[in-house]
């Protein structure tokens, strides 16, 4: 089914939320842009942009896609409409901090409207990942789609729901910045709420039950440490580690619970298994990495006691 892709984007950290208050909010004027293009954006543009370790996403990304910006806090706070990209050095290097490597993937964007969508649910509930907030700005898997467009019917429709101004409509690719002052906020808080609240339909929604006894029991072999890297993550100075299935249990056929099924990973390449940026080699175990050098051509750690059935693997490469 072909449908808009919504690309995540973290800007919690202090050089992304400088980048995007000065090249998103505030926008590039054409002075500063037009002596490295060829392209007329007018009189000023938004502009994101990627470092090499990004080119894998920023190739996936077409106009009429959008991103959706998350600050912090657990909730994406802006979205805005591609509307090009380029390979342009010159201009990423005038544009962004960059001591060390140029954000050289440049990504132009239109009109910037504020939302509130919880990134719990979205990442969750939506899509049936283990964590609630952006990892890598990759686009959602199929499960998290089905489950937008059930309810809401669009990509656009979804988004649209969840507009902190309610009489924009993305559809009507509407010129204006939508970004909305504190004066327009309405001084009725039950009033705010019935404008932002969205459409309401019955579902049925189907979960796999997991056997998360078995998935602690392996997290305990590993002592908590990712077959990926070998990192162990910390919370309250306690090991923490996410089971992966390699065969998802929702897929259909679905793939079992059981251990020779699962693999302990960090938050961050197990979000990197589910976006399909990892494959495994089934008889070498060599790990291909899609932009992570460090992991590409490394082999996945496997405890003597954990045997990987091969059709898993062999599963998962089929289904990138």
């Amino acid at each position: 089914m072909s449908h808009t892709e919504i690309y995540p984007v973290g800007i919690h950290a202090d050089k992304a939320r400088r980048n995007f208050e000065q090249r998103v909010v505030n926008k590039v004027p054409k002075s500063e842009y037009k002596p490295y293009t060829d392209r007329d954006l007018g009189d000023s543009t938004r502009v994101w942009g990627y470092r090499e370790k990004g080119k894998g996403t920023w190739r996936q990304i077409s106009e009429g896609d959008y991103f959706i910006f998350y600050p912090g806090n657990l909730t994406y706070k802006y979205t805005s409409e591609i509307i090009g990209r380029e390979h342009n050095p010159e201009l990423g290097s005038r544009l962004f901090e960059t001591p060390d490597e140029n954000f050289e993937y440049i990504v132009y964007l239109g009109s910037l409207h504020e939302i509130s969508i919880d990134s719990e649910i979205l990442h969750r509930e939506y899509a049936g990942y283990n964590i609630g907030h952006p990892v890598k700005s990759q686009p959602f898997n199929d499960t998290a789609y089905e489950e937008i467009l059930h309810r809401y019917e669009s990509v656009e429709g979804y988004l649209e729901a969840h507009l902190e101004q309610s009489d924009v409509s993305l559809t009507e690719k509407s010129s204006q910045s939508g970004i909305r002052s504190k004066a327009t906020v309405s001084s009725d808080p039950d009033e705010a709420a019935v404008d932002l609240r969205p459409p309401k339909k019955s579902y049925t929604v189907s979960r796999s039950i997991r056997n998360t006894k078995i998935a602690n029991e392996l997290k305990d072999v590993y002592n908590y440490k990712c077959q990926v890297c070998g990192e162990q993550r910390k919370i309250n100075s306690s090991g923490y580690a996410e089971a992966h299935h390699i065969h998802p249990l929702g897929d259909d056929p679905p793939g079992p619970d059981v251990k020779s099924n699962l693999l302990v990973l960090c938050p961050n390449h197990h979000a990197d298994f589910d976006f399909g940026m990892l494959q495994i080699d089934p008889e070498t175990l060599e790990i291909s990495h899609r932009y992570e050098d460090t992991v590409d051509g490394s082999k996945l750690i496997v405890n003597p006691d954990h045997n990987i059935e091969t059709k898993h693997i062999l599963y998962h490469n089929k289904n990138l």
